[in-house]
């Protein structure tokens, strides 16, 4: 076999070593839209169907916004109380319970190849006029991992968030390991 022929034929199977770079406003709507199919007709989210699915988690979740989680709920674990930060609902659409993902608008800004920020309005459920409750706006930050996109942090922008409510997940997360780390042990 000639040397061009060599050349030619390790090219071709470059794209399975270099992994793709996650880099433009069309690959995040993508993304961002396969995250949403998830919670399509009462979907079971990115969570799976009996709540714990981590290998889906981790399609679409950075892994260090896991592993603050997962911290989360060992340290209120140790301290025996409460419920951790990112339990109390499901982050993606900030709700317990959907119908779905419904009028959904995206407005994706790319910053670099490795950051962008989608912001998603959309309602929980298909028929009737939503109510305040019903209604989401929120900012997903995406960063690159193995080249692919992922949710490194998530803000809640509407319904507004309470005076002393954290601006975003993972500020939320941090504050909540602070505050249970530091109670007084009994």
């Amino acid at each position: 076999m000639n040397m061009k022929k060599i050349v030619v034929l390790l090219s071709s199977f470059l794209w399975l070593v270099i992994p793709c770079v996650a880099q433009d406003a069309e690959s995040a709507k993508l993304f961002m839209n396969s995250v949403f199919r998830l919670y399509e007709h009462h979907g079971h989210g990115i969570y799976g169907e009996h709540g714990n699915d981590k290998a889906l988690t981790k399609r679409f979740v950075h892994p260090s916004l896991i592993a603050l989680i997962d911290k989360d709920i060992k340290t209120v674990a140790a301290a025996g109380t409460d419920i951790p930060y990112a339990s109390d609902s499901d982050f993606i659409c900030d709700c317990q319970d959907w119908g779905g993902i419904y009028a959904l608008q995206l407005d994706i800004k790319v910053e670099s190849p490795t950051l962008a920020y989608v912001t998603a309005s959309f309602k929980l459920f298909e028929h009737g006029t939503p109510s305040d409750t019903e209604m989401r706006t929120i900012k997903y930050t995406l960063v690159p991992e193995q080249g692919q996109w992922k949710i490194y942090d998530v803000a809640l922008l509407a319904p507004a968030p309470g005076a002393n409510e954290a601006k975003s997940l993972r500020e939320g997360i941090q504050k909540d390991i602070a505050y249970y780390t530091n109670l007084p042990k009994p």
